[in-house]
Formats: structure tokens, sequence, C-alpha cells
């Protein structure tokens, strides 16, 4: 009788042992999506139980049941530390996979947000430059240009550069233009009006100087 009292104990850790372990690998996966440190928590209180459960057969009377249910758990316990080891792995790897996704991503609307401004402001200058300057918001490019070296190749930088040269040389016209006399005014509204033709031309052409940045698997 008391063999078999212990013999239904055995069965019994060993169930509580398969449904802790269950539960605490399903938890381990499930903390891959949410926090690293509760993904360690759930393997060392594996290894915890494991350990306890080893105690408490060695602590039993010296049975050949009892020694046996012990080897058993000791060879589980073996299978079980790789087994651990191998979920840390993939979940690293999850979460290094991850991480790079968001810096392509944040790389991607960086750029993004560049392409757009620049764009905004050559199609502003071939709406409203001839009319009112006012209304072109140059400090927006500036801005972009001045970004652009940290995001982009040199090929880019050289045609943002190209850009930044023929705005300033439309802003200087303009500046000439309001103190030019009759005689200097044909000719300098003749060469705004060819820089105007000039970036309209760049801003028909614009985004297919990005394409090759803007595949977000190539990043």
């Amino acid at each position: 009788m008391f063999v078999d009292g212990n013999m239904h104990s055995i069965q019994m850790m060993k169930f509580k042992l398969f449904f802790f372990l269950a539960f605490n690998i399903a938890n381990l996966v499930y903390a891959e999506s949410n926090d690293t440190i509760s993904a360690k928590n759930n393997s060392q209180s594996i290894q915890d139980f494991v350990e306890s459960t080893k105690r408490s057969v060695d602590l039993d009377p010296v049975k050949v049941e009892l020694k046996r249910e012990k080897n058993w758990i000791d060879n589980f316990s073996a299978f079980l530390t790789p087994l651990i080891a191998l979920i840390t792995i993939y979940i690293a790897g999850k979460q290094y996979l991850t991480q790079r996704y968001r810096v392509r991503l944040d790389l991607f609307e960086k750029r993004m947000k560049i392409i757009e401004d620049v764009r905004i402001i050559l199609t502003d200058i071939d709406k409203n430059y001839s009319g009112d300057s006012e209304k072109v918001n140059l400090e927006l490019f500036r801005i972009a240009y001045r970004h652009s070296k940290y995001l982009f190749s040199n090929d880019i930088q050289n045609y943002l550069t190209q850009l930044d040269q023929k705005i300033g040389e439309l802003e200087e016209k303009e500046q000439q233009l309001k103190t030019a006399d009759k005689s200097n005014k044909h000719t300098l509204e003749t060469e705004k009006d060819d820089i105007i033709v000039w970036l309209r031309e760049k801003r028909s052409t614009h985004e297919i100087n990005f394409e090759e940045f803007m595949t977000l698997n190539k990043i």
C-alpha cells in the first residue's frame, strides 16, 4: 500500500510537471512579442520547478521506483535546457528582425519627407514665383537640402545642390528686378524665366531620381 501511494504521488507529480511545463513554454513564446524580461523569468521558473521536483524525489524513501522516476526527471531536465536555449535564440532572432525593420521604416519615412518637400517647392516655384515669390517657402527646401546629406548618396546630394544653386540664382534675379531700369529689365526677366523652365523640367523627373532609394526591402 505504501508503494501504491508513492506511485500515485509520482504519477501526480508527472502530471503537474507536464502541465506546468506546457503552460510556461507557451508563456515563454508569447512573452517574445511583449517583453524579453518576462520570457527570461518564465525560463527561470521552469528550471526552478524542475530542480524543486528533483529535490522532492531525493527526500522520499529510497525505493527503486522512486529512483527510476528521479532518473526520468534528470533526463527530462537535460532535454529541457537545450529546448529553452532554442526558444531564447528564436526570440532574439525575432527581436533583431523587428528592430531592423523599424530602422528601415524610419529611414524610408525621413527620405520620403525630403522628396515631398522638394517636390512641393518645385511645384510652388512653377505656379507662383512669376507672380508672387512670397508664396514660395524656400526655407522648406533649405532644411530638406541640409538633411539630405545624411540620408542619400552623393548623386542625390549633387542633384539637390544643382537645385539649390538655381533657386539661389532665381532669388538673385528677383532682387535685381526690383531695382532694374527698363534697359536691363527685359534681360533679367528672360534669365529668370529660363531658370523657372529649368526647374520645371527637373520637377517632371524629380521622383525618378529617388526611385532606387525608396524600395523598402533594399534600404
